[in-house]
């Protein structure tokens, strides 16, 4: 009994929709697709909005959304520059995903308890799992089912 309490207390539910101006709405589609982890564009598009809080939330996109003050927002809103950044990410993502998958290559399946793709999703543990993510990212980028 001790120990589910205990787990009761480390384990908490943290909401993963937020309300974003519409103007701003490609960013929740940026935060939750995981392309974000190894596109440098995306990361930097979200560090751009606020550094400090971009570091505070350890490079969460999902929390940082959910923190950004909404006088931030505001400010975002009003630069254009942003903006047209903004949506040249968002193309690129939705570029990304608008491409078939070549039926030629083979299909893969790959199996593991753990895959280390961000410091922020706390699914792996070690090598094996930095591994796992490598190979799943190898996957997405090849376009492989």
């Amino acid at each position: 009994m001790l120990k589910v309490r205990y787990m009761k207390k480390i384990i908490r539910e943290v909401p993963n929709h937020f309300n974003l101006p519409y103007r701003l709405k490609r960013l929740a589609d940026l935060a939750h697709n995981l392309w974000w982890v190894w596109n440098y564009e995306a990361t930097r598009l979200f560090n751009k909005i606020d550094s400090d809080l971009w570091k505070k939330t350890e490079g969460n996109p999902v929390l940082f959304l959910q923190s950004i003050s909404y006088r931030r927002m505001e400010e975002i809103m009003a630069d254009q520059e942003f903006l047209d950044e903004l949506k040249k990410v968002h193309d690129l993502l939705k570029t990304y995903l608008s491409e078939k998958p070549n039926p030629i290559n083979p299909s893969v399946a790959y199996f593991s308890m753990e895959y280390g793709l961000a410091n922020v999703l706390k699914i792996y543990s070690g090598g094996l799992g930095v591994l796992a993510g490598d190979y799943l990212k190898e996957a997405s980028d090849s376009n492989i089912d």
